[in-house]
C-alpha cells in the first residue's frame, strides 16, 4: 500500500524540484531590478549582466547566480535531465565568475582593456550556452508532457473499448 504513495512522492519530487529553482530565478530578477531601484534610484539596467557593475547588487547578482548555479548541478532525474542541468549549472558559474566588458561611454573607445574584452567574450558565450540548454531543457519537458498525456489518453480509450 505505502508503495504507491511512495512512487506518487518520488515522481512529484522532480516536479517540485524545478518549481523551486523557477521560483528562485524569478525572485533572483526581481530582487535584482527592485533592490537597485531602491538603493541608487529609479531605472532597469539594459541586461541582467549590468547588475554586476551595480554597486549595490553586485553581490547579489554574483551569489544569486551561484545558488543557481547549485540547485541546477544537485538536481537528480534522468540520466539526460542530470547532465543538461549539470551543464546549465556550470554555465551560470561561469557567468557569475567572468564579468561582462564594462559599458564604454561613445568619447571614451579604450575604456575596456583586452582582458576585460576576453572575459567578457567567455561571459557571452557562459550566458549563450546556459541559455540554450535551459531552452532544451523546457522543449524536451514539454515534449515529455505531451508525450504522457496521449500515452494516458491512449491507454483510457483501450479500456474504455474494451469494457464495452
Amino acid at each position: 500500500m505505502s508503495e504507491p504513495l511512495q512512487t506518487q512522492a518520488q515522481q512529484q519530487a522532480p516536479l517540485l524540484f524545478r518549481i523551486c529553482i523557477g521560483g528562485t530565478c524569478l525572485v533572483f530578477l526581481l530582487v535584482l531590478i527592485f533592490g537597485r531601484m531602491i538603493f541608487e534610484g529609479p531605472g532597469v539596467m539594459d541586461s541582467i549582466s549590468d547588475y554586476y557593475y551595480s554597486p549595490s547588487m553586485h553581490t547579489v547578482f554574483v551569489g544569486g547566480l551561484c545558488v543557481l548555479a547549485t540547485l541546477l548541478i544537485c538536481y537528480r532525474y534522468e540520466n539526460v535531465d542530470t547532465l543538461a542541468n549539470f551543464l546549465a549549472g556550470i554555465c551560470a558559474i561561469g557567468v557569475a565568475i567572468f564579468p561582462k566588458a564594462p559599458n564604454c561611454q561613445p568619447s571614451n573607445m579604450h575604456c575596456a582593456t583586452a582582458l576585460q574584452i576576453g572575459i567578457g567574450n567567455a561571459h557571452f558565450a557562459f550566458a549563450g550556452l546556459f541559455l540554450a540548454i535551459i531552452a532544451l531543457i523546457v522543449i524536451c519537458q514539454v515534449i515529455k508532457s505531451v508525450c504522457q498525456i496521449t500515452c494516458h489518453d491512449a491507454k483510457r480509450s483501450q479500456l474504455i473499448a474494451s469494457a464495452t
